[in-house]
């Protein structure tokens, strides 16, 4: 499998009113993450795996089986890093829903740019607070603010609290 370290910029929000009324942009943080794409040449699909409160390398074994049954669909896969660059006090649930959500949509963002990236084949899974983000990046308020209407082509929350409903969601 072809990794490439893949930067993106994002920014700390601390709520979700500093979204909707563009307050956010003056906390830029970046970030990275590692893109593991198959090992043909070409334009593919992407899984982006969006961590929970727990680090990413905490949770290494797991995304290689993943991966390795991604790449037998031809399916690349992202597993973003919200915690390495930021400081220590924003890590685990100390970092808030807003400023992941925010690291959701700036993947999208920079996954759509990406030369070996079919823009329109973009997918969006996370565990636990991760399936939150999953979750909240769908909704099409913040996608009109914060990625020019671009969209998730597929959502799989998996486990996220359950406990908000979204009266103009759409399922894709």
């Amino acid at each position: 499998k072809k990794i490439n370290h893949l930067n993106y910029k994002s920014h700390t929000a601390d709520s979700f009113n500093e979204i909707f009324n563009n307050k956010y942009s003056s906390k830029p943080v970046k970030l990275s993450g590692e893109l593991y794409l198959p090992k043909k040449k070409g334009k593919f699909p992407v899984v982006y795996i969006q961590h929970g409160t727990g680090h990413p390398k905490g949770h290494i074994n797991f995304f290689q089986k993943v991966i390795v049954e991604m790449h037998k669909e031809n399916i690349a896969v992202f597993i973003g890093d919200s915690y390495s660059k930021r400081e220590k006090r924003l890590q685990g649930w100390r970092l808030g829903l807003a400023a992941r959500v925010l690291d959701g949509l700036m993947v999208l963002n920079t996954l759509s740019e990406h030369k070996n990236i079919d823009p329109d084949k973009i997918g969006i899974t996370g565990y636990s607070y991760g399936g939150m983000v999953a979750f909240f990046t769908a909704y099409p308020k913040l996608l009109d603010l914060v990625s020019n209407g671009k969209s998730f082509a597929a959502y799989m929350p998996v486990y996220p609290g359950c406990d908000i409903v979204f009266k103009d969601m759409k399922l894709v």
